[in-house]
């Protein structure tokens, strides 16, 4: 089992995991995949790579999450001259005590649903870090509002959401350690 903990979105991490050939003859690896490629990549491409009798090769997975995730259903599949073997992957992205559902005497965002422009209204504790940014539930960023050190205790925000295609969001507020996060919906 690949086991890549906890990560923030944005980071990466990389595990190994080590194919020995135990055997008395050659065996070549004829294909790595991954189930879900779209977290996940190699550092190489190890297909059509041989290995001698007592040789072993190291294959290098990188999880590099871009929205909240808890993986626990993804495998690295490795094919081999001999037999193929399958192997777990389990990782979560900013499922930690800093995630949280905004708190609507801090955060307010309207309207929701949004057919043109939203206004984020953040009256909150001074802060040094603000970074805000909506994902589709695929996980991928969409657009970005503000990533900047902006000291104060209120901000308001406006973006534009004519340009985005119309469905379900996640926007994500990260305020010093700590991320807040809403169901956006796009509409027309």
């Amino acid at each position: 089992m690949l086991d890549f903990g906890l990560l923030k979105v944005g980071e990466s991490k990389t595990k190994s995991l080590s194919i020995k050939n135990i055997g008395k003859i050659e065996i070549s690896i004829k294909e790595v995949n991954l189930q879900d490629s779209s977290l996940y990549h190699f550092t190489n491409d190890y297909s059509n790579t041989l290995l001698q009798p007592g040789e072993s090769r190291a294959i290098k997975v990188v999880y590099s999450p871009t929205a909240v995730s808890n993986m626990d259903s993804d495998s690295l599949i490795i094919k081999t001259s001999k037999a193929n073997y399958t192997y777990p992957i389990i990782g979560k992205a900013d499922i930690d005590e800093s995630v949280q559902e905004f708190d609507n005497s801090i955060i307010k965002v309207a309207p929701n649903p949004i057919a043109g422009q939203a206004k984020i209204e953040i009256t909150t504790y001074s802060y040094r870090y603000l970074k805000i940014y909506l994902c589709n539930l695929e996980g991928k960023k969409v657009l970005t509002v503000a990533n900047y050190d902006a000291p104060g205790n209120k901000q308001e925000f406006t973006f534009d959401a004519t340009n985005i295609v119309p469905g379900t969001y996640t926007l994500f507020i990260e305020l010093d350690n700590k991320i807040y996060t809403s169901k956006i919906i796009i509409a027309r």
